[in-house]
């Protein structure tokens, strides 16, 4: 399935509300580091949403969830610290996020 936004702001609001899924659901243990990770924290997410312009922000905390599996295994006892912390941050970004009224976007299910 691919998801496609039709604009730069709305991508990086879907990204933000996604990472946040992720990590209340990483937060709750209800999945593992390494899924979060396979699902969204990947350097490849962020290079394709720098190319496609989103901000800075949004690019913060996908870089900040690339290291989380490192956190697991080198530092463990931080890794709760380190996930609310990008869950703070991702409410901080929403907040600069103008209300979108019309959101546009297209499924691939091919």
């Amino acid at each position: 399935m691919k998801i496609q936004y039709t604009n730069k702001r709305t991508a990086g609001k879907a990204m933000l509300l996604t990472s946040l899924g992720v990590l209340e659901a990483l937060k709750e243990k209800s999945i593992s580091v390494e899924e979060a990770v396979s699902f969204i924290f990947l350097p490849g997410i962020t290079r394709t949403l720098r190319k496609e312009g989103v901000s800075r922000n949004v690019l913060k905390i996908i870089d900040m969830g690339c290291e989380l599996e490192d956190i697991e295994s080198l530092i463990p006892e931080e890794l709760d610290n380190a996930i609310e912390e990008m869950i703070t941050e991702v409410y901080r970004s929403l907040k600069r996020y103008e209300k979108i009224e019309d959101i546009n976007w297209l499924i691939d299910w091919s």
